[in-house]
């Protein structure tokens, strides 16, 4: 292995598992914890009226813990941490907030990019990368691609677009992954309990590959990807413990994807393939229309030929019958044939220019 599994994901436990503690993710425990005791969290609230940071409404909380959680994962250890290890932070933490926001909210915020403009766009917390007393901007941009936490948020926007049930999957399955990390590192995983977790992560991974209407865009598949690598990875790491028909994670399917792909895109109106599927369906239109009217006028033209052809040859034979001369009747029937050719030939000339027009060969 490259690099030891069980500690690094432990951190990535710890921090949460220690945040929940002061703001619950479960709706039920909320009333009866008092966020503002946690110092280093309230750090992070706005300084209100009293001249002190203080947390008041649930956004207030969320944006503090993000803060914190931002610095206490990346910023604190980022000397230490591979790319890798910061992005699957990132993308715990984006997912996290998702569901945070989802869960408690307070009517004035319906999206992630309300809660950036509001609460992330202008806060110094996220625009100074610090540890301590020393920035961390120039670590930041030379490990990764961000210049501070502001840009990580809004380059990380499309996690917001994972539907929040697969969101609150993808978290609980994450929950999951962490206990049977925090009971291994304790020394209390038990086989029993082992698989009980990994089923019920595995459970969770097969109902998001059962959901049809699931966005599978390229955030759903880091967070697929993310989890399934820590989760096989821990598999690895306690294959020495004995514990037998341990499940592995189903594969996403990518088949499904690109199927549903199509038609959220055809549901929703997507631009390109209206535009797309508009085009083919008018320019179809059309020929049809074009090759009708080009039948119409063919047929017509043959009607009239004929019509003109019997009707010149009833009065040409009547004629030639009076006239009683076969010297006549032969030079006249001649005249006819070269005369009903000119016709033919004038008339498949404008037929020919007509049919042009028509197929926009002008």
């Amino acid at each position: 292995m490259d690099y030891p599994l069980v500690y690094p994901f432990f951190n990535k436990c710890e921090k949460f598992d220690e945040l929940k503690k002061s703001l619950p993710d479960e709706l039920k425990r909320h009333a009866s914890v008092d966020f503002n005791k946690n110092e280093n969290i309230k750090y992070y609230c706005p300084n209100g009226n009293s001249g002190h940071n203080e947390c008041i409404t649930e956004l207030d909380k969320i944006n503090a813990a993000c803060l914190w959680l931002l610095n206490e994962n990346i910023t604190k250890g980022i000397d230490d941490l591979r790319n890798e290890q910061v992005e699957a932070f990132i993308i715990y933490i984006m997912i996290w907030l998702n569901y945070m926001l989802n869960l408690k909210k307070d009517g004035k915020i319906t999206a992630l990019k309300d809660f950036y403009t509001n609460h992330i766009e202008n806060n110094t917390h996220y625009t100074n990368c610090t540890n301590g007393d020393n920035g961390c901007s120039n670590k930041l941009k030379g490990k990764m691609r961000y210049n501070n936490f502001k840009e990580i948020i809004f380059k990380n926007m499309d996690f917001s677009n994972i539907d929040i049930k697969d969101i609150s999957k993808f978290y609980e399955a994450f929950k999951l992954l962490c206990k049977m990390h925090d009971e291994l590192n304790d020394g209390k995983l038990e086989c029993t309990n082992y698989l009980e977790y990994a089923n019920k992560i595995v459970g969770k991974f097969k109902e998001l590959n059962e959901n049809s209407s699931a966005t599978r865009n390229t955030s759903y598949s880091q967070v697929w990807s993310t989890l399934s690598t820590d989760y096989d990875n821990f598999k690895d790491e306690y294959d020495d413990i004995n514990c037998v028909d341990i499940p592995s994670l189903p594969s996403i399917k990518t088949t499904q994807h690109h199927i549903q792909s199509s038609e959220d895109h055809s549901e929703h109106g997507s631009v390109h393939g209206s535009v797309q599927n508009s085009d083919v369906t008018s320019s179809s239109l059309s020929m049809v229309k074009k090759l009708i009217l080009a039948l119409s006028i063919f047929r017509f033209v043959i009607c009239i030929t004929e019509k003109s052809s019997k009707t010149t040859c009833k009065r040409k034979a009547k004629k030639y019958k009076e006239e009683n001369e076969s010297l006549i009747y032969y030079s006249k029937s001649s005249d006819y044939f070269r005369n009903s050719n000119n016709d033919l030939y004038i008339l498949g000339n404008c037929l020919l220019g007509r049919l042009s027009i028509v197929f926009n060969f002008e």
